[in-house]
């Protein structure tokens, strides 16, 4: 009979954080491909969260994306500061 591997907390959180730093590290190069100029930074994390998570870049995932809060969870409507 085959062994399964048993899947752990630490598991789970080593998986978020190889995750995360993809983003971060995609969200950098988007950054740097745009001449390193300031004040996109949420754009460039949504940017690169979309081709990480979502399989795609921003013409590709367009309209079926999300607004996502920080950690990765969809953000509630007041925490944008809308109406």
């Amino acid at each position: 009979m085959a062994s399964m591997a048993r899947v752990t907390d630490q598991d789970v959180v080593n998986s978020h954080l190889d995750e995360e730093e993809r983003i971060r590290l995609r969200a950098y190069e988007i950054y740097q491909a745009r001449g390193q100029a300031p004040g996109h930074e949420l754009e460039d994390w949504l940017e690169a969260e979309r081709e990480i998570l979502g399989g795609g870049t921003t013409s590709e995932t367009q309209g079926r994306a999300t607004t996502v809060g920080y950690a990765g969870r969809p953000a509630d409507v007041g925490e944008l500061g809308e109406a």
